[in-house]
């Protein structure tokens, strides 16, 4: 018997890969109440989870940038090189 997959199966097993980790049973009661309650797979919940979280990275990472770019101009201006502060915004944790 031939055990060799077929291309088709290694490029969608290539694709979509299997990702398998353990957590607590009360973490998977709660995780598979969430999907249920949202009537989703858990392939799709974590999917929009793994996007709103590299969402919010990208959204510090613009207030950060920002941030410092506000200190260094309010250092100027406490050096007496501008005319104005500017607020600074906090990264939210």
């Amino acid at each position: 018997m031939n055990n060799e997959k077929p291309p088709s199966r290694k490029k969608y097993e290539k694709n979509n890969p299997v990702v398998g980790f353990r957590i607590s049973k009360e973490s998977k009661k709660k995780l598979n109440q969430i999907v249920e309650e949202l009537d989703t797979t858990k392939k799709e919940w974590l999917e929009k989870v793994i996007r709103n979280e590299e969402r919010d990275i990208e959204r510090a990472k613009k207030k950060a940038k920002k941030g410092s770019w506000e200190r260094g101009y309010n250092a100027a201006v406490k050096d007496g090189g501008m005319e104005e502060e500017l607020p600074i915004y906090e990264i939210e944790k």
